[in-house]
């Protein structure tokens, strides 16, 4: 699985999806760094890939029912947690199909991972 990392994305997160062999691009990479949310998720629709954001605006996006979109990725990390978040991260990446994450949301926090299904 591939992914999109919105332009939110920490530098030292990217590092850490980089050291895991994990897939990725960012909207910067494309030229698209200024970008808006609908659009953003427009694009890693396109692609077919799951976004990674840290962008709440994204929760409610990602639940909607009508969108038809690869996943999204929240992150709810902070300065003090990125560690654990990064490893809770890879853990979930390798733990969760393309096929469980297509169309939910996926939150990680530094100790847990949990996906959630549109209504």
């Amino acid at each position: 699985m591939n992914f999109l990392c919105d332009h939110c994305v920490w530098k030292s997160t990217l590092s850490s999806l980089r050291t895991a062999k994990i897939a990725f691009v960012t909207l910067r990479d494309l030229g698209r760094a200024e970008a808006r949310n609908g659009e953003v998720l427009a694009l890693a629709t396109d692609r077919r890939e799951a976004l990674i954001t840290r962008d709440s605006d994204f929760v409610d996006l990602a639940l909607s029912p009508r969108r038809n979109h690869f996943g999204v990725i929240f992150l709810d990390i902070t300065l003090e947690t990125m560690d654990a978040v990064h490893a809770t991260l890879r853990e979930a990446l390798r733990t969760v199909s393309p096929d469980q994450l297509r169309g939910a949301l996926l939150t990680v926090s530094p100790t847990t991972y949990r996906l959630h299904r549109p209504t």
